[in-house]
């Protein structure tokens, strides 16, 4: 799950894939204030593409969550933790969950 955070009025956009490269669909993103506890999650497209619009300035944790998979916590985003963000987006891929693996 990578992510791109915009200051003022942010919107958080990014892609899931799997560790194999491959985009996944249906996986739910959600976004959460860490100051005001205020959530609001959204579904990745066909293409693994997701986007939570209209966020307002602060600190932010991401988790994804599909069926069969770990589900994967980036923690303390903020809108000027662009080299947070880029370290997120190197190792942001979604790995089976062991009792999953044959």
């Amino acid at each position: 799950c990578s992510s791109d955070l915009k200051a003022q009025n942010a919107t958080l956009t990014g892609t899931v894939s799997d560790e194999s490269g491959a985009m996944m669909p249906g996986v739910e993103i959600t976004v959460k204030n860490t100051e005001t506890g205020i959530s609001r999650s959204t579904t990745s497209d066909a293409q693994g593409r997701w986007s939570v619009p209209s966020l307002n300035p602060g600190t932010y944790d991401i988790t994804c969550t599909v069926t069969g998979f770990d589900t994967l916590l980036r923690q303390g985003l903020t809108e000027h933790a662009l080299t947070l963000l880029d370290q997120v987006i190197e190792d942001a891929e979604h790995k089976p969950r062991e009792d999953e693996k044959q």
